[in-house]
């Protein structure tokens, strides 16, 4: 998506641009291939959004999630990968750099509870955070 400052055309300001993972239905066949009723998605989540300025100088921030459940086909065969739940692990972010993105900033990091208890999960508590941490660019904590 680009940002334009100004009355049509304008003056671009910036364009922002997200990379998704796409997540798919094993009872559905792959994305995209037209096996199935309905959709071919499981899901999707975004892996990162990268910033671009007129000059060609790139910022990014990319996110990490949950490790998620295994997922069966109708045959109960494994499907591969597993489908994360959607909770955000981590979110790093890295400075301008020129044509690239630049050096790491820092890093976000969320532990939930029912990643180390169970009882949560089962009790579909899936949101409750038990740790928040902030590491600097150079994987010093910071904050918690």
């Amino acid at each position: 998506m680009s940002y334009y400052h100004g009355s049509a055309p304008g003056t671009l300001l910036k364009t922002v641009t997200k990379a998704l993972n796409v997540y798919a239905n094993p009872n559905y066949g792959p994305p995209g291939s037209g096996v199935g009723f309905g959709t071919t998605r499981a899901g999707m989540l975004p892996i990162s959004t990268t910033t671009t300025l007129p000059s060609g100088q790139v910022s990014q921030v990319q996110y990490t999630y949950d490790a998620g459940f295994t997922v069966y086909d109708n045959n109960g065969n494994v499907w591969s990968p597993t489908i994360p739940y959607g909770l955000q692990t981590a979110a790093s972010y890295y400075d301008y750099g020129s044509g690239t993105r630049g050096s790491p900033l820092r890093t976000d990091q969320s532990t939930y509870l029912w990643q180390s208890n169970w009882n949560y999960l089962n009790a579909n508590l899936l949101n409750l955070k038990s740790k928040v941490a902030t590491y600097n660019g150079s994987g010093t904590q910071m904050a918690e």
